[in-house]
């Protein structure tokens, strides 16, 4: 028996995936916990009447993207999405708006609020929430990036698995065709005893 290389030609009934990429995975992974924690956040904002009647529809909108994330997450480490470059570039870009975001609110926040005679909090209070913003924008970036340079690997193992898909397929088919002639083959012999019998 001749050990098939790791290099050569895949067997037709070698069923063993194909490795997911691995910077695609971790993508993914990155959206799904990025989802989760916006759902929360709204949540957990829209928990607190005070604050709802802030901001609610910045607070809604949060909610979206959180949801629009998780199922992007989700599509990506099921390896249901068809392309990576379109999240994978608008996470790098909500990324980058997230943490433009976070450098004013963590620079010039307490001056807006006091020109536009609103109440702000603490500094110290705006520069933790600065900070809790600019990590999640550098996920959002470091995860767009990632989707970014595996998406020629992700395609590779969707062709890959398209293709095991459809030759497993087709092999199945065929075997059960050869059995249904094999038994007609089978079925002919006795049939020709019984006749000769009689």
């Amino acid at each position: 028996m001749v050990a098939r290389s790791d290099d050569g030609p895949r067997d037709a009934y070698d069923l063993r995936p194909a490795p997911f990429p691995a910077v695609v995975m971790a993508a993914g992974i990155i959206w799904v916990v990025y989802g989760v924690l916006s759902i929360i956040g709204t949540v957990a904002t829209y928990a607190q009447p005070a604050r709802n009647q802030d901001a609610p529809l910045g607070t809604c909108c949060g909610g979206m993207i959180g949801i629009a994330f998780l199922v992007v997450g989700y599509l990506t480490v099921t390896g249901k999405a068809k392309d990576t470059r379109g999240n994978g570039v608008g996470s790098f870009v909500l990324g980058l708006l997230a943490l433009l975001g976070a450098a004013v609110l963590g620079f010039g926040g307490a001056d807006q609020g006091q020109k536009a005679n609103e109440p702000v909090p603490p500094e110290e209070d705006q520069l933790i929430i600065a900070a809790i913003v600019a990590v999640f924008a550098c996920t959002l970036i470091l995860a767009g990036i990632l989707a970014l340079a595996g998406r020629n690997d992700y395609f590779r193992w969707r062709a890959d698995n398209a293709s095991d898909r459809r030759r497993w397929g087709s092999d199945r088919h065929k075997d059960a065709t050869d059995n249904s002639e094999g038994d007609d083959r089978d079925e002919r012999p006795l049939d020709h005893v019984r006749g000769n019998g009689q």
